[in-house]
């Protein structure tokens, strides 16, 4: 990985950001899940009841137990509390919680990204306010066996239907001399995070393809390139957590900056 600081961006091309723990035995029931909403209702007001999350993304490859169990007495619900604009929603099972931004409307919408620092944080609140929960029921906290951290990132091809933009001119590390239109193109790879081996625990899955967005008024969809990251750690625990989410977050930002051609980044700089 390179070592040069990767490029900030003024309007940055992500679409959804989340972070997630899953524990080894029960975080929250049913009933906790209410009262744990009732202390977020004013930031997120919304309820909305979801299918549950099996495991993290990445859990098989690193050996994270699946978050959905035999002695769960059925299936546990996951509960989405969302925000009036719908851009912030927290995540709750029995043995899952996770917080995530995600853009509402098109990429030149009102619901800028607000960047790492301010989500992190709004999550490290959301984490801190369950472990409140469970000391003031006398609860020690459960064993955190994975974490993960996601982005969602939508790059459009902003040329005509007629002359449409390559892939290697928005991929730095994409070289093809195939000149015939492609559809359903995808690239997808796993890598260690940072120095760590293949026994480190610690891994990111990247997959790149290409997407049509549909926009307000126009029946034709505008062509795309979505770029998904999974970055996931199955040796995490409550004390180094965060550790591992900047660390996450730092390598995420020099792969990003290391995959767009500087044509492609030169629209979202300006910082």
């Amino acid at each position: 990985m390179s070592s040069v600081a990767a490029a900030s961006f003024a309007r940055a091309p992500i679409n959804e950001v989340g972070f997630f723990i899953a524990t080894k035995d029960s975080l929250v029931d049913p009933f906790g899940a209410a009262e744990i909403h009732r202390s977020l209702e004013q930031t997120y007001p919304n309820v909305e009841r979801q299918a549950p999350v099996g495991g993290l993304e990445l859990g098989p490859f690193l050996g994270i137990p699946p978050v959905l169990d035999p002695s769960d007495n059925g299936v546990p619900p996951r509960w989405w509390f969302v925000s009036e604009d719908e851009t912030r929603l927290v995540q709750l099972q029995e043995r899952f919680a996770g917080w995530n931004w995600r853009r509402r409307g098109d990429l030149n919408s009102l619901s800028t990204y607000p960047g790492y620092d301010e989500c992190s944080q709004a999550a490290a609140s959301y984490f801190e306010l369950i472990n409140e929960w469970r000391k003031s029921h006398g609860l020690e906290n459960p064993e955190i066996v994975g974490c993960n951290l996601f982005y969602d990132n939508i790059i459009p091809f902003e040329s005509s239907v007629e002359e449409p933009r390559r892939i290697d001119e928005v991929l730095s590390n994409w070289r093809s001399t195939w000149k015939r239109p492609t559809a359903a193109w995808q690239v997808n790879w796993l890598e260690p995070i940072g120095d760590g081996g293949p026994d480190a625990k610690e891994a990111m899955s990247v997959v790149m393809r290409l997407a049509g967005l549909m926009r307000e008024g126009d029946p034709a969809p505008l062509s795309a390139l979505n770029i998904q990251f999974h970055l996931t750690s199955g040796k995490t625990n409550w004390e180094n957590l965060w550790q591992f989410f900047e660390k996450a977050h730092a390598h995420v930002r020099v792969r990003f900056d290391e995959l767009l051609t500087e044509q492609a980044k030169a629209g979202f700089q300006g910082l």
